[in-house]
Parts: C-alpha cells; sequence; structure tokens
C-alpha cells in the first residue's frame, strides 16, 4: 500500500509564487503614462499674456500659443509676450501642400529679449478658418 504523503497543491503554489515574484506594475504603467502625456486641458501659455494676439487669425493663433506654450516648458522665465511685427509670406507650393509662412516677431519681457516664430499655414487650415467665421 502507497503511504500518501501530504504535498502542497501544485496550482495554488504557482500562483502564489507568482504573485510573490513578480509585482503588479499595472499601477506604475498608469502612473508613467500620465507623467509622459501633454497637457492638452491646460495649455501652458494664454492668450491674455500676449499684446498684440488680436492682430492673428485663429490659426495663427493656436500655432502661436503651442510654440510659446514649449518655449515655456523649456525655460519658465519666458513671457509676457509682445507681438513688434506679423509677416505672411506668398502662397508656396511644397509637394502635394499649398502654405504661406507666417514670422512673427515678439519681445519677451521675462527674458528681456526678441524671438521670431516661424511656421507654416497650410491652405486647409485658412479653408477651415473662413468656414468656421461663416
Amino acid at each position: 500500500m502507497e503511504a500518501k504523503v501530504n504535498q502542497p497543491d501544485m496550482k495554488q503554489h504557482k500562483v502564489n509564487q507568482h504573485k510573490v515574484n513578480q509585482p503588479d506594475t499595472t499601477l506604475h504603467k498608469v502612473n508613467q503614462h500620465r507623467l509622459n502625456m501633454p497637457e492638452i486641458d491646460k495649455p501652458g501659455v494664454g492668450e491674455s499674456e500676449i499684446k498684440g494676439i488680436e492682430a492673428l487669425s485663429y490659426m495663427e493663433k493656436k500655432h502661436l500659443l503651442a510654440q510659446l506654450s514649449r518655449d515655456k516648458k523649456k525655460d519658465p522665465k519666458s513671457g509676457p509676450w509682445e507681438i513688434t511685427d506679423i509677416r505672411r509670406g506668398g502662397w508656396e507650393t511644397i509637394k502635394d501642400y499649398l502654405i504661406q509662412p507666417i514670422e512673427i516677431d515678439i519681445n519677451d519681457s521675462g527674458k528681456d529679449e526678441t524671438v521670431r516664430v516661424w511656421f507654416d499655414i497650410t491652405d486647409l487650415e485658412r479653408e477651415l478658418e473662413a468656414g468656421a467665421q461663416k
């Protein structure tokens, strides 16, 4: 006759070993993801911080605010700003896109210097602006 030795249930043992040796990183991954996400609801720069912004179109404001927000993250001393010059170039074709280059000169009071911001507005963005104004 075989004697039965009390052995631990192997399935239960493996489950417990998994829980002990491998920490649950789900919460860590979620928190890490939140740290790497841009704060979309909280723009770094508001229109009230830029004197003369009313001279810009909606899309131009959007591009300028995005650029100044990125700059302010890199250097918190930046701002407030004052627009001193706006240059809108002629329409150019680049590959399959029609773009209008925009240059804006801005005095940065926080850093006591003048900066130039360049960006392109596409014809599609201008069409969306025109449609939104109607």
